[in-house]
C-alpha cells in the first residue's frame, strides 16, 4: 500500500506580526471609504505571524510583474533543493530512486517548470517523470497526494516526490483595496515543502483512497484576476457557504474507506480561516479538536496556499504520529472569511451635499430588524438575490420581530426580487432580512450624507467580530445617526435545500 513519508516545511526568515500588519493597514489604507474595515478583518483572521521570503518593506514595493516573477524562480531554486534533501532522507531513498517529480504553486510562472530543474542539479535521472500542477490553490496539495497515490497504485514499486513552493507575499498588490484583498494582506505567508509517497515501504501514513470534489458554479469564488501588475487575489464572500456543499462529498469518501460516522483523529488540516474551520466542524458534526493543527497553523504561519496540506502530515508527526490502525482524511481547499454585511461608498458627503449611495452585500440569515430613521430618507433597490422587506406603519409593533406585522391598510412583508425598489421616509418603519443561499446584493441612496457613512463604519465593525451580533455595541453608533431599533439584528444562517 502507497504510503505518505513525513514532510519538510521550513518557512523563510522574515517575520511579520499581527501588531505590524494592522499598523502598516492603517497607514497604507488611511483613505479606505471604510476604515475600520481592514482592521477588524485582519484581527479576525486569527493569523498572529507569517514568514515572508523579503523584509517586509521590500514585500511592499511592487517593482513590477517581471521583477516579482524573476524573484519567484530565484527563490524556488534557491528553497527547494533543502527540502527535496530532507524529504529524500526521511523517506530513505536517493534521488535516482524517485520515479515521478510533482511540483505545485499558484504564487509565480516558471517554464519550464520547477520539476524540470532537479535533473540537471540534484542528480535525479533524466527519465524522471515531470508533472506541473498549478492554479489550484490550497487544494493544490492535496492533488498532489493524489497524484502520487495514483502513480503508486498502478506501479506499487514506484516512488513520487512532492514539492510546494508558495511565495504568496510576491502576490500583494498595494492598490487592491476590495475585501478579498484585504482578506488576503492578513492571511497569507510563505512556505516551501517536500513530501515522498512511496509504493511500498516504510512505516507511514498508509493512503487507501484519494478523490476530488468541485462544488457545481463556484468557479469565480476564488480566482486570480491576470493584469500588468501580476496576480490580483479575488475573494468572493460567497465561498464560507461551500463548507455545507462538501460536507456530503467528504462523508461518502469517509463511507468508501470504512470511516463510518465522521470521527477520526486525522481530519481535513488544509489552513482555512478561523470561521470556516467553525462550519467545517458543524457541518461534519467532528468535535473543534480534531481540526487542531489547522489552528494552530493559522496562528503561527497564515495560509500558505498548497503547502498547507503536506505542513497537516508534519504537523500529525510532530505531536507523535497518529495512533496505531487509526483512520481519517486529509482534504484541502480554499480560504475564506464571512462578514454579516459588505458595504461598498459609491457616492459620499464629501462628493454630494444631498445624499450619499452605497452599495451592501447581505449574507444569507442576516436581518437588519425593524428600524426608524428618525431623520433622513432612503431609496433602497434589489440588485441581485433576493430580501423579505418591510416599509409602513404597523397596527402592532411586537419587540422581539417583524415578519409578522400588518398595517392598517392590510400591507405586509413582501419578498423583494432583483428590480425591486423600496421609499422609506423619515419616521417610516423598515426592515430587510435575507432568507435564501447565496448573497443579496442592494443599492441604498441616502439623504441627508453625513448621517449613514459613520454608521456604517461602526455597524461594520460590530459584524466583522466573531459571535453573535453585540446589540449593545450596535446601540452607539444607532443613537449618533437618528436611528430607532424596534427588532433585535440577527444573523442566523438559513437551511441549506437540496
Amino acid at each position: 500500500m502507497a504510503t505518505s513519508r513525513q514532510p519538510a516545511v521550513p518557512v523563510p526568515e522574515s517575520v511579520i506580526t499581527m501588531g505590524a500588519t494592522l499598523e502598516l493597514a492603517r497607514s497604507r489604507h488611511a483613505d479606505h471609504p471604510q476604515p475600520g474595515l481592514t482592521p477588524s478583518l485582519i484581527e479576525n483572521t486569527g493569523v498572529r505571524t507569517r514568514h515572508l521570503v523579503q523584509p517586509v518593506e521590500e514585500t511592499f514595493a511592487h517593482p513590477g510583474f517581471e521583477e516579482r516573477n524573476r524573484l519567484y524562480a530565484a527563490e524556488a531554486k534557491a528553497r527547494v533543493p533543502m527540502v527535496v534533501r530532507r524529504a529524500l532522507e526521511d523517506a530513505g531513498l536517493r534521488a535516482a530512486d524517485i520515479d515521478l517529480i510533482i511540483h505545485v504553486s499558484c504564487t509565480g510562472f516558471m517554464m519550464p517548470p520547477l520539476t524540470a530543474w532537479p535533473s540537471n542539479t540534484m542528480g535525479f535521472p533524466s527519465a524522471t517523470g515531470q508533472s506541473p500542477i498549478a492554479q489550484l490553490g490550497c487544494a493544490g496539495g492535496g492533488a498532489a497526494i493524489n497524484r502520487a497515490h495514483d502513480l503508486c497504485k498502478a506501479y506499487p514499486a514506484a516512488n513520487a516526490l512532492i514539492m510546494a513552493c508558495e511565495l504568496c507575499s510576491l502576490c500583494y498588490q498595494p492598490t487592491d483595496v476590495s475585501v478579498g484583498s484585504l482578506l488576503d494582506n492578513g492571511l497569507f505567508g510563505d512556505g516551501v515543502a517536500a513530501t515522498v509517497v512511496r509504493g511500498t515501504g516504510g512505516a507511514a501514513i498508509h493512503l487507501e483512497r484519494n478523490a476530488s470534489y468541485l462544488v457545481p458554479d463556484t468557479e469565480d469564488e476564488i480566482a486570480y484576476a491576470v493584469r500588468a501588475t501580476g496576480f490580483h487575489f479575488l475573494l468572493d464572500e460567497r465561498v464560507p457557504g461551500t463548507m455545507e456543499s462538501l460536507a456530503p462529498a467528504l462523508r461518502a469518501l469517509a463511507g468508501r474507506t470504512r470511516l463510518g460516522r465522521l470521527r477520526p483523529r486525522l481530519l481535513p488540516r488544509a489552513r482555512w480561516g478561523p470561521r470556516i474551520l467553525d462550519d467545517l466542524s458543524q457541518v461534519l458534526g467532528v468535535p473543534p479538536e480534531a481540526l487542531r493543527f489547522s489552528r494552530a497553523a493559522l496562528t503561527e504561519y497564515g495560509i500558505v496556499a498548497s503547502v498547507v496540506v503536506p505542513d497537516a502530515l508534519r504537523c500529525l508527526s510532530d505531536e507523535g504520529g497518529a495512533v496505531d490502525q487509526a483512520r481519517g482524511l486529509l482534504a484541502g481547499s480554499g480560504p475564506g472569511s464571512t462578514a454579516a454585511q459588505q458595504v461598498t461608498f459609491k457616492v459620499t458627503g464629501e462628493q454630494s451635499r444631498t445624499a450619499s449611495s452605497c452599495e451592501v452585500v447581505v449574507a444569507p440569515g442576516f436581518d437588519i430588524g425593524a428600524h426608524v430613521h428618525t431623520r433622513g430618507e432612503e431609496l433602497r433597490y434589489v440588485r441581485e438575490g433576493e430580501a423579505d422587506v418591510l416599509a409602513f406603519q404597523p397596527r402592532v409593533r411586537t419587540p422581539d420581530g417583524w415578519r409578522g406585522w400588518r398595517s392598517r391598510q392590510g400591507d405586509r412583508m413582501v419578498r423583494a426580487t432583483p428590480g425591486t425598489v423600496s421609499e422609506v421616509p423619515p419616521g417610516c418603519p423598515y426592515a430587510f432580512a435575507h432568507p435564501t443561499e447565496g448573497p443579496a446584493r442592494m443599492f441604498f441612496h441616502a439623504s441627508p450624507p453625513p448621517d449613514r457613512e459613520p454608521y456604517f463604519e461602526e455597524l461594520m465593525d460590530v459584524l466583522s467580530a466573531d459571535g453573535p451580533a453585540d446589540h449593545t455595541a450596535t446601540a452607539a453608533p444607532r443613537r449618533r445617526s437618528g436611528i430607532e431599533q424596534l427588532t433585535p439584528l440577527r444573523h442566523d444562517r438559513p437551511a441549506r435545500s437540496h
